[in-house]
């Protein structure tokens, strides 16, 4: 992390989210949310293969990723 030093952190999925977290989390609590991690910006979405298994998924995802870029642009 120190290396590559990024301005923000995508976390995919809950297993990511609870270990880098060290909490128990709620997808529905958590997804598009910007939180800390570290001293960096930590955003939460679904994992891939949520979305193989739940094509509804894809468009919370799109628009994560929508807001993750404008974020990226500032």
């Amino acid at each position: 992390m120190k290396l590559i030093d990024p301005k923000y952190i995508l976390s995919l999925g809950l297993t990511a989210t609870d270990t880098l977290l060290k909490t128990k989390n709620v997808m529905k609590d958590v997804r598009g949310e910007i939180l800390e991690y570290r001293g960096k910006k930590l955003m939460i979405t679904y994992h891939p293969a949520a979305l193989l298994r739940n094509s509804n998924l894809k468009r919370a995802v799109w628009e994560d990723m929508k807001k993750l870029k404008t974020l990226l642009d500032e």
